[in-house]
């Protein structure tokens, strides 16, 4: 990543400015966010929502939760390219994503039994562990850093800002959850009212819950790419990207003038 090239402004922001920065970036690059959702979140959903009609609602939310660690990949990689890059080659995401996603998933599942095995004990040890390892995806998919090397690098980042990074955590996973949540409600408005469909039984009724998978998924690019953001924050705050940026831009007027 060429710092000198950066399309956002790289500064220290609070989580909320973050999240707003989210927003008005995703809707600043909503044709290729478009494309990658249909070649990413098309099939994912199409697949979730055929397990929950066959095996139920349970075991579809639990294979959506493993396939969204494979799903976030491409998106970050989208993401990162937008904020870095003028030109995106479509084909050089698709071609990232599928070389680091294996090493994503095998570093999410690690973090993931850690986190299991620390919430059996204790609650508070879970939490910690899902937390330290925050920045696991944008780590291994972005810095092309291997399972191990990603671990022990997501929890230097985080020396002294594990405050900033629970809120973060809690933030996303309640918008996440939140958006799955009241998008079931209002996607179920829309067929009854303006399509005059009768709607799935809602989420947490019986045989419920298929439009919650559906907004689980659409919600999913903007939970990423918010994440995303928190992440390039913190390496902000962390080894000065913007002192850098601001160094880059003096040595390039003192050239010009020159």
């Amino acid at each position: 990543m060429d710092l000198r090239e950066a399309r956002v402004v790289l500064r220290e922001r609070r989580l909320l400015d973050v999240l707003d920065l989210a927003v008005r970036f995703l809707v600043a690059h909503a044709a290729p966010y478009a494309v990658l959702s249909a070649f990413v979140l098309v099939p994912c959903g199409v697949a979730t929502v055929m397990i929950a009609a066959h095996a139920g609602f349970a075991w579809a939310l639990t294979f959506a939760l493993a396939l969204a660690a494979l799903a976030e990949v491409p998106f970050t990689v989208l993401g990162s390219r937008l904020v870095f890059e003028s030109d995106v080659s479509f084909a050089q995401v698709l071609r990232t994503s599928l070389r680091r996603a294996p090493l994503v998933l095998v570093t999410r599942l690690i973090v993931f039994v850690a986190a299991a095995i620390g919430g059996t004990m204790l609650l508070l040890p879970g939490i910690w562990v899902a937390v330290s390892f925050l920045y696991v995806t944008e780590i291994v998919a972005l810095e092309e850093a291997g399972v191990g090397t990603a671990m022990s690098r997501a929890q230097r980042m985080l020396q002294g800002r594990f405050g900033d990074a629970l809120v973060a955590w809690m933030l996303l996973g309640g918008i996440h959850l939140g958006a799955t949540w009241l998008g079931d409600r209002a996607l179920a408005t829309v067929l009854a009212d303006l399509f005059q469909i009768t709607p799935p039984a809602k989420l947490g009724d019986p045989d419920g819950g298929v439009l919650g998978l559906v907004a689980f998924w659409l919600a999913l690019p903007y939970v990423t790419t918010a994440r995303l953001f928190s992440y390039l924050d913190l390496r902000t705050r962390t080894e000065g990207w913007d002192v850098q940026v601001r160094f880059a831009a003096l040595a390039r007027r003192e050239e010009t003038e020159r």
